[in-house]
């Protein structure tokens, strides 16, 4: 979950640790997910919340478990260096949300180096569960779109391991930055189901979940 709408930052600028993890959604049953499966792993920890809009936030200052967590990735940042939050180093700060400042570039544009952590066999239907049901879409298809240049070709080697085949593909933006897609072809959705399936997410206008239009989708 980390790698989709949430991540690790710095909370003192100037201060090599001082690691901050977050996770953002409008979903409550997000929010709730991630705090459960924090203390399942590291036990009772002290929280927080914010609100802006329709968007809740959940916090936690606690640097032994976010170096527990860069130890998998080198940063769990993902949007370009200087796109907004732009990173702290960008702006003459002493630390940024990654390990290593080693940012690759694609067509001239400067990326964090995140990646997804190399994991057991057994754990990949797991993950690509909670990462589609938080950046994925289910409407007549399955897909899942992100901008950072390298995330999405790691998860099209993890659907390999259980043969969906996918299409990625990567298109300009109106704000001239890149932005890649994957597609689940139809013939193996009934494979991403039976593997992978989705959380009880709530799409937006709808009175459906994610995993309730997975259901309709592999019995047209």
């Amino acid at each position: 979950m980390l790698l989709t709408d949430g991540g690790i930052t710095k909370t003192h600028y100037d201060r090599p640790r001082s690691w901050r993890i977050f996770f953002a959604s409008k979903e409550k049953f997000l929010l709730s997910l991630f705090k459960e499966n924090i203390e399942a792993l590291f036990s009772a920890q002290r929280f927080w919340m914010s609100e802006s809009r329709n968007t809740a936030s959940i916090y936690l200052n606690n640097s032994a478990i976010a170096e527990h967590f860069l130890k998998y990735s080198p940063t769990y940042r993902t949007k370009q260096c200087n796109s907004r939050p732009i990173c702290p180093l960008l702006r003459g700060q002493k630390y940024g949300p990654c390990v290593r400042c080693e940012p690759f570039v694609y067509k001239e544009l400067q990326y964090p180096p995140s990646k997804i952590p190399t994991m057991d066999t057994s754990l990949i239907g797991e993950f690509l569960k909670y990462y589609f049901s938080v950046e994925g879409t289910v409407t007549d298809r399955i897909q899942i779109s992100q901008r950072h240049p390298t995330l999405l070709y790691q998860v099209k080697e993890l659907l390999n391991y259980f043969h969906i085949h996918t299409s990625l593909n990567c298109y300009k933006a109106k704000d001239n930055r890149y932005e890649w897609f994957l597609r689940v072809f139809k013939k193996d959705f009934k494979k991403f189901h039976d593997y992978i399936n989705l959380l009880p997410v709530q799409i937006q206008n709808t009175t459906l979940t994610k995993s309730e239009r997975l259901e309709r989708l592999i019995q047209v």
